[in-house]
């Protein structure tokens, strides 16, 4: 059985996702950004219960010029990524 948030509309969703999770929370690597723009990525969501937060170091994100920090209360942070 497979509930609805295991599907993806887009038939490569699946790889899009592993693709990026290999990125092992590295986003501010070139090809990390490419993948992203890619990918169309336009938010990372770090935080409240959601994410890895040993994967994705946010302090690592606030001092790259590609990542605007747009949301940092109680340990969730959201971050706009703006594409050179």
């Amino acid at each position: 059985m497979t509930s609805n948030i295991e599907r993806f509309d887009h038939p490569d969703g699946l790889d899009k996702v592993v693709q990026l999770h290999g990125l092992g929370g590295n986003f501010v690597e070139p090809s990390a950004l490419e993948a992203m723009k890619n990918h169309q990525i336009t938010h990372i969501f770090i935080g409240g219960g959601r994410s890895l937060p040993d994967m994705i170091d946010p302090l690592a994100l606030q001092g790259f010029p590609f990542f605007e920090e747009i949301y940092n209360l109680e340990n969730v942070h959201v971050f706009k990524i703006v594409y050179p």
